[in-house]
């Protein structure tokens, strides 16, 4: 009796699954469907992700080569800051003590932090007309 590789076992695997899979997809009951359904969901998970790790591996393989051979590509930069968090309070915080109600904040790319202040212009409100132009 010779002995299967594991190629040939797996075909023999996969041809069953397909098997199984017809069977219930054909008795037409939809909790079996169903079941079915999500099998091949969590199935088509986990390939998903069997993948994406290979890939990432494949990738820092790719990496640590290439930094042995003294070709690493260049990571990528971040933008300098322009501004902190804390600059936008502090400049708010400041027109509150000046009295003054601060409606919006607008920054920049380069950083500028403008405060717009006064009451909140209305948006889309449409003022109701008491008298109809009809009569």
């Amino acid at each position: 009796m010779a002995s299967e590789t594991q190629d040939e076992l797996m075909a023999k695997l996969r041809a069953q699954r397909a098997a199984i899979r017809a069977a219930r997809l054909a008795s037409g009951d939809p909790r079996v469907i169903e079941k079915q359904l999500a099998e091949d969901l969590a199935e088509a998970k986990a390939k998903a992700r069997a993948e994406a790790e290979q890939s990432w591996r494949d990738q820092r393989e790719r990496e640590r080569i290439l930094k042995l051979l003294g070709d690493a590509a260049p990571k990528r930069k971040r933008r300098p800051l322009t501004f902190k968090r804390r600059d936008v309070e502090r400049a708010i915080a400041g027109h509150m003590q000046a009295g003054l109600s601060v409606q919006r904040t607008e920054i920049d790319p380069s950083g500028r932090i403008a405060i717009v202040t006064g009451k909140p212009e209305p948006v889309g409100i449409v003022p109701k007309q008491t008298v109809s132009e009809w009569d």
